[in-house]
């Protein structure tokens, strides 16, 4: 390559005479470092290099006309400014579509008309950092893009939802309504800080080990989220969120030894600082939780996120336990074994971390006093979810003590650190089934009429459900399924009714048309279910249109059977420790569901009115399956359909569980080995051999030599020398010199 164009000048220089003969070097070359970057630059502008997505912005197959590309998406999307958007548009639609500065002197002499004085650079300099930089448009030029852009932004407005904030130019927005509240066009900076700061900690709470925000004080700000948001003032807002932390930390210390006996504050005092230290000035200060709870109701907290504050503390080691107060009565935040925490585990407490290690420690010190408490008693009181035996299966087996009562996320949690892959599986499985809305539909459909017909707290019940937190009780799930039957037994012909033809599969006899041979219920299809990888997927699909060709009835004959929580517990979860709290329909305990269906108006009316109605999926369910083999196989195919996931998350306790236990005897056998290794050679000899070979211990305990062997190779070594050693001798003779000269040092 030449570096001169000019054959005129070409002539008189050679390029041998050239740092590397005219061309470029190849790249790692200490010199010409000018030639390596116009190359670089040169591959940069065809697009090589990580684009914002960590791949090539344009694919991840093509590496050229990447950023062109990388705009065209985004201007596909419509990730921009929606204000720039209309206002280019207005432009390029107008006369003077081609002249910036002419746009400005319009606007500048119509608003002088007006009696605003404007200038038209600065007008001008704003509207470039507006419309190139992605700034906040300045008060000069809102003031003209509110009469420029009026018409365009009352048309963008007519065609939005009632829930999407309305687009408005605003330096600042409010948030009084929800279907009110105004947006400046920045769909994607514009947040509320303190309404961001409470969805990042709800979003990631469930996902991390550990936390660095107060708690309290986030449940605090969120109580008081609808006066803090009242002004658009970000300075007053922060003012008084700061003035709320501090209010609450002087109510705080307060309740500082309320109540509290004054042996047990000398006893913590003692504990904390030593039996010799000063403690005039380090005296424990502790808060009774059951005023810690009337706080936190007077500040606007729910009673359910009091519950489990109040449970999470229990859960901590720095609580002190004491005996029951009953000089006042605590009205609903009563207590059983009430407890105290010290001012700085309340004002820097991160939430629950599913540790239960505080409420053992208090077991073992209530002990003595009552024994009939255990671990679980305090939060048995605050979330009255503890199972009597649970509790006694935990009293049995010392070794399960300090084992925590874990549910899905924490099981979950303890997977990510040991099989992240699993934990992978699981995790994608359920995002995907709450991308389902097949599934929600389901959900909500067959839970509204035990929920009141409330479509919120349905809804919320049903985000519960999904992320592992909620578990019916039996008695809501006999409920749920009796209102199922009842709509069903309503219908008169199966040909007819769209409703028993979504829910229930049927095969006529052959001789006999007016007669049912089978009748199930129908799950959903394989593509609208719960979520199956693609190879399984694809098997299942195949299998079933193969069968379905020769008009056979294919799909699950068995499905899971769901567990519920039994009707005397009040838990809301799966527990890994408590399964006895968790009730599984079967043939021979049935926990008096035939009974409860049998009871129903509707089941008395059918079995009267419609014996004879041979055509009808309930006759077939009810009379013609024994015992009742059909109602029992319907509710949990009933359940795997709308509530899928409830067999999903027992399945994950189970099997993590099972493989936990199986972890926990193979390591403690192991454990139980070594002891008796270490037990067995534990001697002086067999210490003098560990310290001068520690290697060929081990791999003489790997072989399985016992310690005589272990030492007999040293001595043979030592005694089989039947010649005379001059280096032995040498060294013997040195070592008794070196003895004999300390001696006489």
């Amino acid at each position: 390559m030449k570096i001169l164009n000019d054959p005129t000048e070409q002539q008189f220089i050679e390029s041998n005479k050239l740092p590397f003969k005219g061309s470029i070097p190849v790249f790692g070359t200490s010199y010409g470092i000018g030639e390596r970057i116009r190359g670089i630059v040169e591959d940069y502008t065809k697009g090589f290099g990580l684009g914002p997505h960590g791949h090539s912005p344009s694919s991840d197959k093509y590496h050229w006309d990447s950023f062109s590309n990388e705009a065209r998406r985004t201007d596909t999307l419509t990730l921009e400014n929606v204000l720039v958007r209309l206002f280019n548009e207005k432009l390029a639609a107008g006369q003077s579509s081609k002249d910036e500065y002419q746009w400005g002197l319009e606007m500048v002499s119509w608003m002088s008309q007006n009696g605003q004085e404007m200038n038209v650079q600065s007008l001008l300099l704003s509207l470039r950092e507006w419309r190139e930089a992605g700034r906040k448009p300045s008060l000069l030029l809102s003031r003209v893009l509110k009469v420029y852009l009026k018409d365009e932004i009352a048309l963008f407005n007519e065609s939005l939802p009632a829930g999407v904030p309305r687009l408005t130019i605003a330096n600042t927005y409010r948030h009084e309504d929800h279907n009110n509240y105004s947006s400046d066009g920045r769909l994607w900076e514009e947040t509320d800080p303190l309404q961001y700061k409470l969805n990042y900690y709800k979003a990631s709470s469930q996902n991390r080990l550990h936390s660095e925000e107060p708690y309290l004080q986030t449940l605090i700000l969120e109580a008081q989220q609808k006066n803090l948001t009242s002004t658009s003032d970000n300075a007053y807002q922060n003012y008084v969120s700061q003035t709320l932390i501090q209010q609450f930390s002087l109510d705080v210390a307060a309740l500082v030894g309320k109540d509290i006996p004054t042996n047990v504050v000398e006893a913590r005092t003692q504990a904390n600082n030593g039996s010799h230290a000063r403690n005039g000035g380090n005296v424990a200060q502790l808060v009774r939780v059951s005023h810690l709870a009337h706080l936190l109701e007077k500040y606007g907290v729910t009673t359910q996120s009091i519950f489990f504050v109040l449970r999470g503390l229990a859960e901590c080691p720095e609580q002190q336990a004491l005996e029951q107060h009953n000089n006042k009565e605590m009205g609903k935040f009563k207590i059983a074994n009430d407890f105290a925490v010290p001012v700085s585990l309340i004002l820097t407490w991160t939430g629950p971390q599913g540790t239960n290690t505080g409420s053992n420690a208090r077991k073992n010190r209530n002990q003595n006093n009552n024994n009939t408490s255990n671990t679980n008693n305090i939060m048995a009181t605050l979330r009255k979810d503890a199972s009597a035996k649970g509790n006694t299966n935990n009293n049995n087996n010392n070794n399960t003590n300090n084992v925590r009562d874990k549910v899905v996320f924490h099981v979950l949690e303890e997977l990510a650190l040991s099989q992240d892959g699993t934990a992978t599986d699981i995790l994608y499985a359920m995002r995907q089934n709450k991308k389902n809305a097949t599934l929600k539909q389901e959900f909500i459909t067959a839970f509204m009429p035990a929920f009141n017909h409330d479509l919120a707290k349905t809804t919320h019940t049903y985000q519960e459900y999904m992320e592992g937190r909620y578990v019916p009780n039996i008695n809501v799930a006999f409920e749920v399924f009796a209102d199922f039957l009842k709509k069903a037994a309503t219908e008169m012909k199966f040909e007819n009714s769209p409703f028993l033809q979504t829910y229930f599969e049927v095969d006529y006899h052959p001789y006999h048309v007016n007669l049912l041979s089978h009748a199930k219920l129908k799950l959903l299809p394989l593509t609208e279910g719960p979520f199956h990888y693609e190879n399984s997927l694809v098997e299942q699909v195949e299998t079933v249109d193969r069968f379905n060709q020769y008009h056979i009835t294919a799909g699950l004959t068995q499905v899971p059977m769901t567990g519920f929580i039994i009707s005397d517990s009040k838990s809301m979860n799966y527990f890994l420790n408590r399964k006895n709290d968790v009730a599984h329909v079967t043939q021979t305990n049935d926990h008096h569901l035939l009974q409860f269906i049998q009871q129903q108006s509707f089941y008395k009316e059918f079995m009267t009115n419609r014996k004879n109605d041979t055509t009808h999926p309930l006759h077939y369910l009810f009379f013609t399956l024994q015992q009742g083999a059909g109602i029992i196989s319907s509710f949990h195919r009933y359940f795997y359909r709308v509530a899928p996931m409830l067999s999903f998350y027992e399945n994950v306790l189970n099997t993590y569980g099972d493989n936990n236990q199986n972890n926990n005897n193979v390591n403690l056998n192991k454990n139980n080995a070594l002891r008796q290794i270490l037990n067995a050679d534990k001697n002086t000899s067999m210490e003098l051999e560990f310290r001068r070979n520690a290697e060929r211990y081990w791999r003489g305990v790997m072989d399985g030599k016992n310690m005589e062997e272990n030492i007999l190779p040293t001595r043979n070594n030592n005694n089989n020398n039947n010649g005379f050693n001059p280096r032995q001798h040498g060294r013997n003779n040195n070592n008794h010199k070196i003895i004999i000269k300390n001696r006489r040092i």
